[in-house]
Order: structure tokens, then C-alpha cells, then sequence
């Protein structure tokens, strides 16, 4: 994920951040790029409206022939996720 950042007194910024590390750019070349990379998006994106109805319109479309899984169905999943061999670094948050 990129967060850019526009300081009063200071060039403009962009945080990178994954699950794992995070990272400050002020290099002013490449953070135009992550700039125009965000205007690009913002002028393909749907209105937030019209965004949640494609959403919801999707999730009906995925689960149409078959119901959520129940809460106690989805808390025995994640125990069984977190013993795999990489569930360890989710528990300690890594």
C-alpha cells in the first residue's frame, strides 16, 4: 500500500508499507510516479455508491449457491490456520 504525503513546508512524500516493513520515498521522481499512478486510479474508480452495490453484487454472485460459513465455522478455520507452519508469524504478528 502507498500513502502519499503533501507537507506545507517539506517535498511531497510516499509511505510504502506491507505486512512485513514500511518505507519513506522522498525521491521526488519517483514519488511523482507513485502521485501519477494515484490520479490514474482515482480517474478509473467508481463513485463509493456505485463501488459497494459491485461489491455486494459480487459477494451475491460467489456465495449464490452456497451459504457464509457460520461463526464457529470460521473460528475453527483460523485455529486450524494458525497451526499451519506459517500461522506461527500471524500469532506473533510478523
Amino acid at each position: 500500500m502507498a500513502t502519499l504525503l503533501s507537507l506545507l513546508d517539506r517535498p511531497d512524500v510516499a509511505y510504502l508499507e506491507s505486512s512485513y516493513s514500511g518505507e519513506l520515498v522522498a525521491h521526488a521522481p519517483t514519488v511523482a510516479e507513485y502521485a501519477l499512478a494515484f490520479d490514474y486510479l482515482q480517474a478509473l474508480a467508481l463513485p463509493p455508491e456505485e463501488s459497494a452495490d459491485l461489491i455486494r453484487s459480487a459477494a451475491k454472485e460467489s456465495y449464490r449457491d452456497r451459504p457464509l460459513p457460520s461463526r464457529s465455522q470460521r473460528r475453527r478455520l483460523a485455529q486450524v490456520q494458525s497451526q499451519q507452519p506459517g500461522g506461527r508469524r500471524l500469532r506473533r504478528g510478523r
